[in-house]
C-alpha cells in the first residue's frame, strides 16, 4: 500500500491512528479509518447544515473529507474492494 500525500498521511498518523489505537495504517485497517473519519465528518455536516463551525471543526471536516476522497479514489482502494 502506497503512502498518501504529506498532509493527508500526517493527518491519519498523528490524529486517527492514536485514536483507533494503530501504529500504523494498512490494508487491514484502512476501512476503519475509513469508518472512523465518517463518524467526524457526519456530525460536523450535520451541524454545519443549522449553524456555524468553529474555526477548528472547518479544518477538521475539510482534512476528514480531503482524507476520505484522497483514500477512496485511489487504485489500491480500488483493488480492496
Amino acid at each position: 500500500m502506497e503512502k498518501y500525500s504529506r498532509e493527508v498521511d500526517e493527518f491519519i498518523v498523528n490524529y486517527v491512528l492514536p485514536r483507533l489505537n494503530f501504529t500504523e495504517y494498512n490494508e487491514d485497517n484502512i476501512s476503519d479509518i475509513l469508518d472512523y473519519l465518517g463518524d467526524i465528518e457526519g456530525p460536523l455536516a450535520d451541524k454545519l447544515e443549522y449553524e456555524e463551525l468553529t474555526e477548528e471543526e472547518n479544518k477538521l471536516l475539510d482534512i476528514a473529507s480531503r482524507t476520505v476522497s484522497e483514500i477512496t479514489t485511489r487504485d489500491d482502494w480500488k483493488n480492496m474492494e
